[in-house]
């Protein structure tokens, strides 16, 4: 039967379909009689796939841990905040609190930006009613309108640049120690709580615009019917928000010096989040001094060789993959170019690397200081 297939194939496309043999004959050459070939393939790629997985683990423990050191006494006095963000960064997590702050005042500013479809063709082109008249009456109607409509329009503007600047700042943070920073001294919640307010303020003055105007068809009859409305809309709502935010908020249901009314058996302690950022801090922090005296430029100063280039042959010969500090594998030296003005100095660095450097006697490699004593 193979053979009957082998001759088909070569009747069909005749010299392009290689034969059984030869495809054994392939096989054969490409893996050695032992399989060695093989299975170093093999190994090497495991080898470049746990490197990689490495590399990744080793920046996500950086990027959650790093400059913690900076913002643990702000954290610590979790208790004094004004609100719970503070708790919910160190409950939730920074992506989970940040992805939920983004879709409220982004909220806010869509509802901003319906409200100033409406208001500014008003503005432009008023209608002829409230443009043409007489009396003491028309005049005061006439401002309180446009007025409104004037303030209303900036409070909505502001919600909308007020989201876009957090937004914004969000995005240009790199770690989870600068989320935290933005809330401690950017004064973060206050940045929101400005945005939610501009929001409402608008929709209060542009309600009273329509009220006014109404009062031009219905007199005042339109402002009874108006406070009636407000007064059940109102109701409503606040009965209904209440209820929800004393079920489950983190400030109105579970910090008691809050106003929050938490069960006798749930009391607001956040001990275990707090144990582990301040484990986390801890850990960064002493990375940061291992690597600070790994890359301390002070003592790089040669002849021939600037600190701008000491810092440039620095970065080149440290994008290496972090698996190779923590495995304690560190790259030989290259050799030194004789063009090269930081000769010495990528001399003295690699030297520093191994754990050699001539002018610090027993220097040992801050990478290796990391795996053993803090990681």
């Amino acid at each position: 039967m193979q053979d009957m297939q082998e001759k088909e194939d070569d009747a069909v496309c005749p010299g392009l379909i290689p034969s059984h043999k030869e495809r054994e004959t392939a096989a054969d050459n490409m893996t050695s009689p032992d399989g060695s070939r093989r299975r170093r393939t093999d190994k090497f790629e495991e080898k470049a796939m746990e490197s990689i997985l490495n590399d990744e683990a080793i920046l996500e423990w950086w990027r959650k841990c790093s400059g913690l050191h900076t913002v643990d006494k702000w954290v610590s006095n979790y208790q004094k905040h004004p609100a719970g963000w503070a708790a919910l960064l160190m409950i939730q997590g920074v992506p989970e609190v940040t992805g939920r702050l983004r879709s409220k005042v982004e909220n806010y500013a869509m509802y901003s930006a319906l409200f100033l479809s409406a208001t500014i063709p008003v503005l432009l082109v008023p209608p002829a009613d409230l443009t043409s008249g007489s009396g003491w009456e028309f005049e005061i109607r006439k401002r309180l309108v446009f007025y409104s409509l004037a303030i209303g329009t900036a409070a909505h503007l502001l919600s909308i640049l007020l989201a876009m600047a957090f937004v914004n700042a969000l995005n240009e943070t790199a770690r989870d120690s600068d989320v935290f920073r933005v809330f401690a001294r950017g004064k973060g919640y206050m940045a929101t709580m400005k945005c939610q307010w501009a929001f409402r303020v608008g929709a209060l003055v542009d309600m009273l615009a329509i009220i006014t105007a109404g009062t031009q068809y219905l007199g005042w009859e339109s402002i009874v019917l108006s406070a009636i409305l407000i007064v059940f809309v109102m109701r409503v709502y606040l009965t209904t928000s209440e209820l929800l935010f004393r079920s489950g908020s983190i400030v109105k249901y579970w910090r008691k010096e809050m106003g929050g009314n938490p069960d006798l058996d749930d009391p607001y302690d956040l001990g275990i989040p707090l144990e582990r950022f301040a484990a986390r801090s801890k850990e960064a922090k002493a990375v940061h001094q291992h690597l600070s005296q790994f890359f301390d430029t002070g003592e790089a100063e040669d002849e021939g060789s600037s600190d701008e280039d000491y810092e440039v042959d620095v970065l080149e010969d440290a994008v290496v993959p972090l698996s190779e500090h923590w495995t304690q594998s560190p790259r030989p030296a290259s050799p030194a170019s004789p063009t090269s003005p930081a000769s010495a100095t990528q001399r003295r660095f690699q030297a520093r690397r191994t754990g050699a450097d001539t002018n610090t006697p027993g220097h040992h490699n801050p990478t290796r200081a990391v795996a053993h004593g803090v990681i």
